[in-house]
């Protein structure tokens, strides 16, 4: 299920940095323009807050949270939505943690813990937390094109 989530997630991205890309420029390799989604995508220090929308049947929950990274190697968020405040997530060197407020107590996650649901969103802790290439993960094929908006004139 996760695979397909990737999958999905992977072609609104190329579909939609295709959209962008000039109609001069439509000879790009799948290597290429996983090149340019990476510089958008890729941080040395990144620092936000944020709001994830989960939808799960005819039930929607919001969660804020507070994110900080640098690079591959750390990543810390905190929730700040009313139901998980305080909730933590920190990721040194490959290794995760989590922290809740309400048991005062640290959890490692590792394994295929890794590949679980985040909050019960369609995201893993693994997609939540990552900062790594995606052309360093998957192999690029482009399978075909199609022209969506050619514009007017």
């Amino acid at each position: 299920m996760l695979k397909k989530h990737i999958s999905h997630y992977l072609t609104y991205i190329l579909l939609a940095f295709a959209v962008a890309i000039p109609a001069g420029a439509q000879s790009l390799t799948g290597e290429e323009i996983m090149k340019r989604v990476d510089k958008n995508r890729i941080f040395d220090k990144i620092e936000y807050n944020g709001k994830m929308v989960i939808k799960k049947k005819k039930k929607i929950r919001t969660k804020s949270m507070h994110i900080y990274g640098e690079g591959e190697e750390k990543a810390f968020i905190e929730f700040t939505n009313p139901e998980d405040e305080g909730t933590r997530y920190l990721r040194l060197s490959g290794e995760l943690w989590m922290f809740f407020p309400d048991a005062a107590e640290v959890v490692k996650i590792s394994g295929h813990m890794l590949r679980e649901s985040m909050m019960g969103s369609d995201f893993s802790y693994e997609d939540m937390m990552d900062n790594e290439e995606l052309l360093k993960k998957y192999s690029i094929t482009i399978v075909g094109s199609e022209v969506i908006y050619a514009g007017e004139g």
